[in-house]
């Protein structure tokens, strides 16, 4: 099964650099540039040293982000459980509101600075977290719940033996979601701010009619969006889902 998986994500890469590449003998360089031309450009920018600080820039911002909407979401989530009448109204409000309303009033309220970035990753992946989170309790089989009442189970036993593998599956459902959300949310929020960052760089390069900086800088978004994917989300699900059978 891991190889026939396999076997399809190397199917939909080789899809997309099929399409990338008949693209770019369809369009001029300006308009497409071929993957070797974006390549070239990457290592232009690694060669000046402009790559990897705004790369650590942005990721610096969409993990502080992320990660405090996966704190604060979650307890929400659980408030929302017990206090469903009280706090259900506030967090579908703020769900309602669209990142690019929330990047300027990141810039109003903190103004041209990293924070604003990091207030806009936080809060599109917050009330997200928190419903995952809500709606996982509220699938909490009471049977089971009743079952260990009768028995007397601890309530220890009851939180690590049922609690927690019910909301596992939507906690991280969840944090795959907001983090993918935060990179491209950090995208937006670099555009306003400005400064440094992924999204500072692409721009600038559109100011400056660098197409192909764009298409660069783009491409080190897809990669760092996957590299999360497969370098923290998977293994990280793996390890905590390692219980549920195969």
């Amino acid at each position: 099964m891991k190889k026939r998986s396999t076997g399809w994500t190397l199917l939909a890469v080789l899809a997309v650099v099929v399409v990338w590449t008949a693209c770019s003998f369809i369009f001029p360089v300006y308009l497409f540039p071929s993957i070797p031309t974006t390549m070239k450009k990457l290592l232009e920018y690694v060669d000046k040293g402009e790559l990897w600080g705004d790369v650590g820039a942005t990721s610096f911002r969409v993990f502080t982000g992320w990660l405090a909407a996966i704190f604060f979401g979650t307890i929400t989530g659980v408030l929302l459980r017990y206090g469903e009448s009280f706090f259900k109204v506030p967090v579908f409000f703020l769900q309602t509101i669209p990142a690019l309303v929330w990047s300027f009033f990141a810039v109003i309220w903190f103004g041209l600075t990293q924070f604003s970035v990091i207030f806009v990753v936080f809060i599109v992946g917050y009330p997200l977290t928190a419903i995952n989170v809500w709606m996982g309790l509220k699938s909490t089989d009471l049977s089971l719940m009743q079952m260990a009442q009768a028995y007397s189970v601890s309530r220890r036993r009851v939180f690590f033996g049922i609690l927690i593998p019910t909301i596992l599956p939507f906690l991280l459902s969840s944090a795959r979601s907001s983090l993918s959300y935060g990179w491209r949310m950090s995208v937006l929020a670099e555009l306003i701010v400005g400064g440094s960052g992924i999204g500072y760089k692409m721009l600038y390069s559109w100011e400056n009619f660098d197409n192909v900086g764009v298409f660069a800088w783009t491409l080190m978004l897809i990669v760092m969006m996957l590299a999360t994917e497969y370098i923290v989300i998977v293994p990280v699900e793996t390890y905590l889902m390692r219980w549920r059978p195969k």
